[in-house]
């Protein structure tokens, strides 16, 4: 639904699981998505990312880490703010409701339910006061400098997430549509997405 929302062709990080089920690896797949290991994301999989984003694409991350199933939004890891400090990109926040119906926790396939999506307004940040190219997404090589950046820009791009989960249910989940965006970095928020 996201990808329907954004108006051009993105490619979304997913973990290497979901490229095994038979509709949702086939969705991934067309979607230009690429597996990352279970667990947390590589400095590969970071690596795929930037180099996608360089050559102009947009890659959709999950701030926190992965699809969360609780329905709460949960602390980011410091990916999104890893891919900002290498790149340079905007963040297009959004959060994505009805997913959990529409494709329950164990649902084989897909059922004709309501998906709401909501896109916030572009986050540009100042780039970071040094990133290395090595850079690690946990910040070890870097110092704790770079670390707390990568942090900074996680928490604010859940913060604007958190807002417009705020916006959905005030406003009774009204679907949002943002076109013309040129952003390249996307990150979205669902019950954790």
């Amino acid at each position: 639904m996201l990808a329907c929302a954004l108006g051009r062709p993105a490619d979304f990080m997913g973990k290497r699981e979901l490229f095994h089920h038979p509709v949702i690896g086939w969705i991934y797949r067309r979607l230009g998505g690429f597996p990352i290991r279970r667990g947390g994301v590589t400095k590969e999989a970071l690596n795929e990312a930037v180099l996608r984003i360089q050559t102009g694409r947009v890659v959709v991350i999950y701030p926190e880490g992965g699809i969360n199933l609780t329905g709460e939004l949960l602390p980011p890891k410091p990916g999104v703010g890893v891919i900002v400090a290498r790149t340079g990109v905007a963040v297009l926040p959004a959060y994505v409701t009805g997913t959990d119906e529409a494709m329950p926790r164990g649902a084989r396939w897909i059922r004709p339910r309501r998906v709401t999506v909501r896109l916030g307004p572009p986050i540009q940040f100042p780039p970071p006061a040094s990133t290395s190219p090595e850079q690690d997404h946990d910040g070890a090589e870097n110092g704790e400098e770079e670390r707390a950046y990568h942090i900074d820009v996680s928490h604010k791009v859940m913060d604007a997430i958190k807002q417009l989960r705020r916006q959905s249910r005030d406003h009774g989940q009204a679907p949002v549509r943002v076109a013309g965006r040129s952003d390249s970095a996307q990150s979205s928020g669902e019950r954790g997405e």
